[in-house]
């Protein structure tokens, strides 16, 4: 059992050795348009607001998202691959076109959309000033209620990425499924927004503020 303890760590390293050694071949780039520009700006440095509310968009100079005000985050690599995917995935479908029968409906669920935004920002602010304060507190009473407020908030901000993250224009559909489709969405933001402010009240309730 000594031998192999020793022997492992001998092979493991001869094995990156060997790798490292191998010869590079040349590979064929089959990456969308949108990739292949997302990474060429990422050699530089790419933004990315950090609720990914632009669904993917990338910045070339740090600044604020203009939906929900947050400062935009350096992206990694794996980021950047994402936010091309979101892109190429966005750009294969479009807004409903004016005159469509649920111009409206969609209009509706984007303005919702943008007030939720503003909701999550303020509740991940409380967010992380109560985890910060979480590290300060030593009763166990205390520490339950600051524990309920970081699971609540950070429930609803997943909640509501993963909306972000699977809502597409329904501009492909029929007009009968576009209206059922955007009704359903609607319906998923507002128990997103009432799970969002709730998470904010006992994040605010913890912290002893309105």
């Amino acid at each position: 059992m000594k031998y192999l303890r020793l022997t492992f760590p001998i092979l493991l390293i001869l094995c990156v050795l060997a790798c490292k050694n191998e010869p590079k071949t040349a590979s064929v780039n089959t990456a969308p348009p949108a990739v292949n520009e997302a990474m060429s700006m990422g050699e530089k440095a790419a933004y990315r607001c950090p609720m990914d509310c632009e669904k993917g968009k990338l910045y070339d100079q740090p600044g604020q998202c203009p939906v929900c005000k947050m400062d935009l985050a350096m992206a990694t690599a794996d980021q950047i691959r994402h936010a091309a995917s979101e892109t190429a995935a966005a750009s294969e479908t479009t807004a409903l076109p004016a005159g469509d029968p649920n111009k409206n409906l969609e209009a509706e669920v984007n303005a919702l959309h943008d007030d939720v935004m503003k909701e999550l920002t303020e509740m991940e602010r409380v967010g992380r000033e109560v985890k910060l304060r979480f590290k300060t507190l030593q009763g166990e009473t205390q520490r339950k209620a600051y524990l309920k407020a970081i699971a609540d908030i950070s429930t609803a901000g997943m909640d509501m990425m993963a909306w972000m993250r699977d809502y597409r224009s329904p501009a492909s559909l029929p007009a009968a499924e576009a209206k059922s489709y955007l009704t359903e969405q609607k319906q998923k933001l507002i128990r997103n927004r009432a799970d969002i402010q709730a998470a904010l009240a006992e994040g605010r309730k913890a912290l002893g503020t309105k």
